[in-house]
């Protein structure tokens, strides 16, 4: 049986036909509106992901910043490899994962999903949807060409001049880990492809973007993030950029802030488990490291490993996340309880630093009362207090209080070697203030 779910909002209508008794219902004959979204309207983001608890699972996380994301809590699990009826399985594919996915929103306005399927055979999995909920048509997309073996972390892009999709992955010939490359294959339908073709650039984990009329190809490199650029999508590309990241670091992937010529390259600290590591730059070309305190992602069992970040609607992100996003300025009385049900409550001084960074502060200012009792402990540098970048003045103040009796809040850091000026960057503004919360590192308790 099938619901309509209607959400309307300004002057926007969008119905949406959801099955409600199963994530991966099969139904070729609906198809997406033919509409186009442009950068004013799709000012939102959402990052696919699969967790640190399992390689068969797709989650998500939304954000309205583009740097600051939350899991997607009231249905992370949108496609399971184990249960999923259309999930293809056979004997010489028993090793099926869902790893590394992107998701790529085409032309019609229906999403495509690509993703890697096993660690040593050569199909690589795909499906569609028309609302980023429910996902049909799963099929396996093997390379033309026999002789290539590994399609791991597939991307997508689909290029308007020659109206082609291009699936590109890092792949290697007859299991030869030698001859790992970045291969291609084109296809107007993902139903009739080329034969397989190689970019002109060495390396693995690749991530196309484009900024200010070129074309460019991040891959991994030994810890070194290569960025080749050309005048066309295809190439051929020549590395002329290179930059050092973290050791550790794979699975680069980039995405532009709507509205500003800013883009983020992010890669996935496998060793570590997650979660991202970021860089910006402003032109593709001169990136610089972004600190942690600047971003987050879902740390954690859950925590974000191997992914890609897409920009969504308005419309998108309600229906993901069952919220209406309020970037109305803060003012009033805020609260932090460690349980965050309640209206204008929030259930981490965190999260609470994130809401006021989107939103800013209005006229008479806001305090954020902290309940006494209340603790925050930063388990990772990633998890640390976010730097507060709002310009408060003698007028509208941004004050955070302990409320109730008892013990005073207590925020606890990650790095012992950090003091609380250090810690809570405040952009030298004399018009925040902690009253009464302690302070310490998370060594010391």
């Amino acid at each position: 049986m099938k619901k309509n779910i209607q959400l309307v909002f300004l002057l926007l209508l969008i119905t949406i036909n959801i099955n409600a008794s199963n994530n991966c219902y099969s139904n070729s004959d609906q198809h997406a509106a033919n509409y186009v979204q442009t950068e004013d309207t799709l000012n939102y983001y959402l990052c696919a992901y699969f967790p640190n608890s399992s390689e068969k699972k797709l989650h998500y996380a939304t954000s309205i910043d583009g740097y600051n994301f939350k899991a997607v809590h009231n249905n992370p699990i949108l496609i399971d490899t184990v249960t999923c009826p259309n999930m293809v399985v056979s004997g010489d594919n028993q090793d099926q994962v869902l790893r590394d996915p992107m998701i790529l929103r085409e032309p019609s306005g229906k999403f495509r999903l690509i993703a890697t399927y096993s660690w040593k055979k050569s199909p690589m999995i795909t499906y569609e949807s028309i609302n980023l909920k429910d996902w049909t048509n799963g099929r396996l997309i093997y390379p033309t060409d026999t002789a290539y073996h590994q399609t791991w972390a597939p991307q997508v892009e689909y290029d308007v001049t020659s109206k082609q999709y291009i699936v590109y992955w890092t792949g290697c010939i007859g299991g030869v880990w030698k001859t790992a490359a970045i291969d291609y294959m084109t296809s107007p339908d993902f139903e009739h492809w080329s034969s397989v073709k190689t970019f002109s650039i060495t390396g693995m984990d690749a991530s196309m973007f484009s900024a200010n009329s070129k074309h460019y190809l991040v891959v991994r490199d030994h810890g070194i993030q290569q960025i080749a650029s050309s005048g066309s999508i295809l190439g051929p590309y020549n590395k002329n950029i290179h930059f050092m990241t973290h050791d550790d670091v794979e699975g680069p992937f980039v995405y532009k802030i709507a509205n500003q010529n800013v883009w983020i390259l992010f890669g996935d600290l496998y060793k570590e488990g997650g979660p991202y590591k970021l860089y910006k730059s402003t032109d593709g070309e001169n990136w610089s490291t972004l600190n942690t305190n600047e971003y987050y992602f879902p740390t954690g069992v859950d925590g974000v490993r191997h992914g890609s970040v897409m920009a969504i609607s308005k419309a998108e992100y309600i229906l993901l996340t069952g919220t209406v996003p309020d970037l109305s300025p803060l003012t009033g009385l805020r609260k932090i309880d460690g349980v965050g049900t309640a209206p204008n409550t929030y259930s981490t001084i965190r999260s609470a630093i994130i809401d006021l960074n989107a939103r800013g502060v209005g006229v008479g200012g806001v305090t954020f009362q902290m309940v006494a009792g209340y603790t925050y402990t930063a388990n990772s540098l990633a998890e640390n207090l976010p730097e507060i970048k709002i310009n408060a003045t003698a007028k509208n103040s941004i004050l955070f209080v302990k409320t109730g009796n008892g013990v005073n809040p207590k925020i606890c850091w990650y790095n012992s070697q950090s003091s609380m000026k250090e810690e809570i960057n405040v952009g030298g503004s004399c018009h925040i203030k902690f009253i009464n919360i302690d302070m310490v590192s998370a060594d010391n308790l």
